[in-house]
């Protein structure tokens, strides 16, 4: 975030790659919390456990897009004050993860079993169904996604707008995690992440229906959802 306020302040187009790429090296690790609940969970509370960090985006929901809104002409360069507000976020995180106690790993004995080589495991259907379904989930998301604040800026939208449409879009992505674990027990897995497929191509039949305000904010919202069942 320090970099990408500076690349800002700079106008170095090439320092703001740089920073994008560090950016999203933390956003990816940031996805790990659901991994980390399931696994500290009990077993017959980890899909709850997953679907309750992933409500918690909904805090990011709100509180993003309105950060963003309220800070990004804080400094005289555009955005430049959202980057440093983003990196005052980051030491939040870090503050609130140093509170967080996991268990201490077993010691490895000798001759103790080290599991299946990684071989073995991509070459089962189950995770080759799991790999393409959150490749299809995030390609769609991210092409979406990252197109429309430059698509509705482009159509003469207003920067609210565009973060209404943004709040939207995390409300969809986050708010189901408060049942998806409800639905995946009920109607089974390979159910919900067909409804998450079916919902991608609803989302992108709107998106290419118009360019109204209503349009992009059903579009993302719709995506947010698919995502989540994906």
């Amino acid at each position: 975030a320090l970099l990408c306020y500076w690349a800002a302040a700079d106008r170095n187009f090439w320092l703001l790659v740089a920073a994008t790429v560090i950016a999203g090296y933390y956003s990816a690790n940031g996805q790990l919390y659901r991994f980390a609940a399931a696994e500290l969970a009990a077993p017959d509370y980890r899909e709850k456990a997953v679907s309750l960090v992933l409500a918690g985006g909904l805090v990011g929901a709100v509180v993003g897009p309105n950060l963003a809104s309220r800070t990004r002409n804080l400094l005289e360069v555009p955005f430049a004050g959202a980057y440093l507000s983003l990196a005052v976020v980051a030491l939040l995180s870090m503050a609130v993860m140093a509170f967080m106690k996991f268990p201490l790993l077993p010691p490895k004995k000798a001759n103790a079993d080290t599991g299946r080589p990684l071989s073995v495991i991509v070459r089962q259907p189950v995770f080759m169904v799991a790999a393409i379904g959150a490749a299809l989930g995030y390609g769609v998301m991210n092409l979406l996604m990252a197109a429309t604040p430059l698509a509705m800026q482009v159509c003469g939208f207003e920067f609210g707008d565009t973060a209404l449409v943004l709040q939207w879009h995390v409300i969809g992505m986050f708010a189901p995690g408060f049942f998806t674990g409800h639905l995946i027990r009920r109607f089974g897995t390979l159910q919900i992440m067909a409804v998450g497929v079916f919902l991608n191509g609803v989302c992108i039949a709107v998106a290419l229906s118009g360019v109204e305000l209503h349009q992009f904010l059903i579009a993302l919202f719709v995506l947010g959802v698919g995502w989540n069942f994906l």
